[in-house]
């Protein structure tokens, strides 16, 4: 089994030193930074903006997850503005938002302290999983809690900036967690000469413009995701900020890709890479009623599909009496 704290596959365990931890591709010093409350295990992984590793904390006695930040872009006061937020965000508590322990800066980067996720990102079971109707139904349950956590974060003016397959943690009984709250927020202050926050092929028009965005910008990003979960690849191949700034066409239908797209969920991906975000359902809670709706269908459909014929046939004549002890045989099947 992997584990995961928001990126990539990890490598097999190693012993806790110094010596164990590989060098960095940004020139963080890990163990340095952690300073004398951590002990640094592994290099758990890279993303864009981020360097993540393994820890021990020695104070509380738990496996912690430390993400690094690279650049000191967090003085003066837009610095304080950004870590107060990122602070704000990492206040949230929910089922479906990985839990942040702490934010520390150092020297040289900015330190997220998290809870340490066992099982892989959504990208690591994309890449694991068949085609078809299960992955269809997978992704649907997926995308759902995401969408649960992002009306939790929402209501507390928490935008995330940054939801796409690699940021969604997977428990061992398949629970999604997003992470990296706060992430594309610090890089993009932390890096040299501006930058806009988030990652290109799954970033809404108006972020790609360096516009104001708001909770149907991350939406938007979650329509990606779903889309790429449920078909397999990207919806657009843009990987250019200015061809998204002026994207203004919808994207291949998903039932084009992947037959097994019910009409409802394609309809809805559809809606949400609206290019103007007026046309983008109006809130993350609109958007988990609706693959809730979504996924209780599809329950019922493979329900279905696994009834025998036989029991069927039995249960379509008159079945004066009985019809509970039917419906409960067929929950149950």
């Amino acid at each position: 089994m992997s584990e995961s704290a928001g990126i990539g596959s990890l490598t097999p365990t190693l012993p806790a030193s110094r010596a164990a931890v590989p060098a960095s591709p940004r020139g963080i010093d890990a163990a340095r930074l952690a300073g004398e409350r951590f002990r640094v295990k592994r290099h758990l992984g890279a993303g864009a903006s981020k360097e993540v590793y393994q820890a021990e904390d020695l104070m509380l006695k738990r496996e912690v997850a430390l993400a690094f930040i690279a650049g000191g872009g967090l003085r003066g006061s837009t610095g304080e503005h950004v870590l107060h937020e990122v602070q704000t965000m990492a206040r949230l508590e929910h089922p479906h938002i990985v839990t942040v322990y702490d934010v520390r800066e150092a020297k040289d980067a900015t330190i997220i302290v998290s809870r340490l996720i066992r099982g892989g990102s959504a990208a690591d079971w994309l890449g694991r999983t068949e085609p078809g109707a299960a992955r269809v139904q997978s992704a649907v349950n997926i995308a759902g809690q995401v969408a649960s956590a992002l009306v939790h974060a929402h209501a507390d003016g928490v935008i995330h900036r940054d939801v796409k397959p690699t940021n969604i943690l997977l428990t061992s009984d398949g629970t999604a967690l997003l992470a990296d709250f706060g992430v594309a927020l610090l890089a993009e202050a932390a890096a040299e000469g501006g930058g806009v926050a988030g990652s290109l092929p799954y970033m809404p028009p108006e972020q790609a413009a360096g516009a104001h965005v708001d909770a149907r910008s991350d939406l938007y990003a979650l329509g990606v995701t779903v889309y790429e979960l449920a078909c397999g690849r990207l919806p657009f191949e843009d990987r250019d900020a200015a061809l998204i700034r002026a994207r203004t066409s919808p994207p291949p239908d998903p039932r084009g890709i992947e037959p097994a797209v019910p009409r409802e969920l394609s309809d809805l991906i559809l809606r949400l890479l609206a290019p103007a975000r007026e046309e983008r359902p109006a809130s993350a809670a609109e958007v988990e009623r609706v693959l809730a709706s979504i996924a209780a269908t599809l329950a019922a459909a493979r329900r279905a599909a696994r009834f025998p014929a036989a029991l069927q046939a039995a249960a379509d004549r008159p079945f004066v009496g009985r019809e509970a002890a039917v419906e409960a045989l067929r929950a149950a099947w």
